[in-house]
């Protein structure tokens, strides 16, 4: 087997002589500019899957949050549902933040009026790093 010598880069290529200026080592102009633009794809495709995934979770946590409202406002609604012929005190917003409480939810604020229960739950979340808090509210009580 015999090597003959190469023609010089420029020949190669059929690029010319000036594009001899823009070469360096074994890459010319815009060689290699694919593995950039596909790492930047990549960078975005993921950057793009954490915030959506981070809605998910918000969404999640606000679904859940909303159900334990519910269920909050249903037991101090209950315990409300005499507040027509008697004094109910605190008992249904004591009710409401006991069933909030063994949901892993905080109670922002509790009412009663007649016979409602309106209950405003807040819970922390934490999205892509972020720490944030999500909001339920509910109201139970006698059809009108």
């Amino acid at each position: 087997m015999t090597l003959e010598p190469t023609a010089p880069r420029a020949a190669v290529h059929g690029r010319g002589a000036v594009a001899d200026r823009w070469c360096t080592g074994d890459r010319c102009g815009d060689e290699g500019s694919g593995t950039i633009n596909s790492v930047g794809l990549i960078v975005l495709a993921v950057a793009l899957a954490v915030v959506l995934g981070g809605v998910g979770v918000a969404h999640r946590e606000r679904v859940r949050l909303q159900a334990i409202a519910d269920l909050a406002a249903l037991a101090g609604a209950e315990r409300s549902a005499t507040a027509g012929w008697e004094d109910v005190g605190e008992r249904p917003c004591r009710a409401a933040s006991a069933v909030a409480a063994a949901n892993g939810a905080g109670v922002q604020s509790c009412e009663v009026r007649d016979l409602d229960c309106l209950v405003v739950l807040t819970q922390p979340v934490r999205i892509a790093g972020i720490s944030t808090s999500v909001r339920a509210r509910a109201r139970a009580g006698p059809e009108r």
